[in-house]
């Protein structure tokens, strides 16, 4: 349906020009009779054969404008055109540009403006499912851009569906673009949920990351017409989102989990997938998050910087200094001492049982000081004995010296370490400045 600027639909609106036209229906800028600029959205005749699917369109339409919501685009009225024959739908005027439409003209997200849109479109349809209401039309062309991604609107709520609803028995009709449909909205008699819109999340996060579709024949891959309800409907696993990127011969810029996070959105059975759209994103961002902190893998080409010459001058002349201080200490640790060290008498062991294991205890049983036993004679009986707590002695001096000796080895080791690192920096510096 084509409508030339100038008409008046409803009596009220008078297009001005056609904004952009979709599988639905058209989109149009008009005016209405207070001068008030608004989008203004001719559906099909079809959507609409008779009076009680009319009812059924003004009630999706009234639940759509029941939502209030920074994301959500604002929809005003509804009616059916009488001239026409067509439904219309009557919404806020937007100015920017949507998902598909950006990452053609302006390129791939970056992973600051990705997270953005992502966190909005989540935020907005959770908002919707808490109404009860679905959206079911997730898709690149139905999240628009407003100021370069700094705020989002979710379209095309007015053709929602509550909870519980589905595509009827015996419907033959199919609304919106197949391949971004989920199994229960191409299947009769299924119902729709908040795990449809985790569907459409899902194939719209994989393509904002690869400006591809998920599924192989709308990338033009030789398919036949209606293969793509084959590739939604298959119950074989999933291929990887990174596999299929390869195939499909474009980058994914996502950690390896992205896969499993796709293959819990995109499960043919919903109750495989992840239950709500809030936790779908929670576990989402989380993956953003790692990315984002991690930053970008290094270049296969790169090369390891050197190190400046005066920079491994001054590291080997302060490497020296603190060896020759911690040698300095180490020779003024090893001189005997008259001071009183504290040696642990032996402990006697306990009597080991003759015939019967030993049971362990429970932690509370005794004092930490105890050990207990059970013998044969006594059954369960406990039997302590008590563990003699270190005392003071003198020592000779030959052994406080040996004592002493076993508590700087690993001084001397950290030395010799210290040594063995200077002399290589000093080399280095020696090349470098040859």
């Amino acid at each position: 349906m084509n409508v030339p600027p100038g008409t008046v639909v409803g009596g009220r609106y008078r297009i001005d020009a056609l904004l952009g036209r979709g599988t639905a229906g058209a989109v149009y800028r008009a005016v209405d009779r207070s001068g008030r600029s608004c989008a203004i959205k001719m559906l099909q005749p079809v959507h609409c054969p008779n009076p009680k699917s009319v009812e059924v369109f003004v009630e999706q339409a009234r639940l759509a404008a029941s939502l209030h919501h920074p994301s959500i685009r604002a929809v005003w009225n509804a009616g059916i055109d009488d001239l026409l024959g067509s439904p219309f739908i009557t919404m806020e005027l937007l100015d920017g540009s949507d998902v598909a439409t950006h990452l053609r003209e302006v390129g791939a997200f970056t992973a600051t403006s990705l997270r953005r849109v992502l966190e909005q479109v989540a935020d907005a349809v959770a908002t919707a499912h808490r109404s009860a209401i679905i959206h079911g039309a997730l898709k690149p062309s139905n999240v628009f851009l407003c100021g370069h991604a700094d705020a989002v609107k979710v379209l095309d709520f007015a053709l929602v569906k509550p909870v519980g609803a589905g595509r009827p028995l015996g419907s033959s009709a199919i609304v919106g673009a197949p391949e971004w449909l989920a199994p229960e909205q191409l299947t009769a008699g299924t119902v729709v949920g908040p795990w449809t819109d985790v569907w459409g999340f899902g194939l719209l996060t994989f393509f904002c990351l690869t400006g591809r579709h998920y599924w192989l024949s709308p990338n033009g891959h030789g398919r036949a017409p209606g293969s793509v309800f084959v590739e939604i409907l298959s119950t074989a696993p999933r291929i990887p989102a990174s596999a299929r990127a390869a195939e499909l011969g474009c980058e994914l810029r996502a950690p390896s989990a992205f896969d499993a996070w796709l293959d819990a959105c995109i499960a043919v059975e919903p109750q495989r997938r992840h239950r709500y759209i809030d936790a779908c994103w929670q576990a989402l961002r989380a993956l953003l998050d790692a990315t984002t902190r991690s930053g970008p893998s290094p270049s296969v080409d790169a090369q390891p910087s050197v190190p400046d010459d005066d920079v491994v001058a001054r590291t080997a002349a302060e490497i020296l200094r603190r060896t020759a201080a911690a040698i300095a200490a180490t020779v003024s640790s090893e001189r005997p001492s008259r001071r009183r060290v504290l040696v642990s008498k032996p402990v006697t062991p306990a009597p080991p049982c003759a015939s019967v294991p030993a049971i362990p205890r429970p932690p509370s049983a005794l004092p930490s000081h105890q050990v207990a036993c059970v013998t044969p004679a006594a059954g369960a009986a406990l039997h302590p004995q008590k563990i003699t707590p270190p005392q003071e002695r003198h020592v000779a001096p030959h052994m406080r010296h040996r004592g002493v000796a076993r508590r700087t080895h690993p001084a001397l080791v950290a030395t010799i370490a210290f040594l063995c690192l200077a002399v290589v920096l000093s080399l280095v510096a020696h090349f470098a400045r040859g």
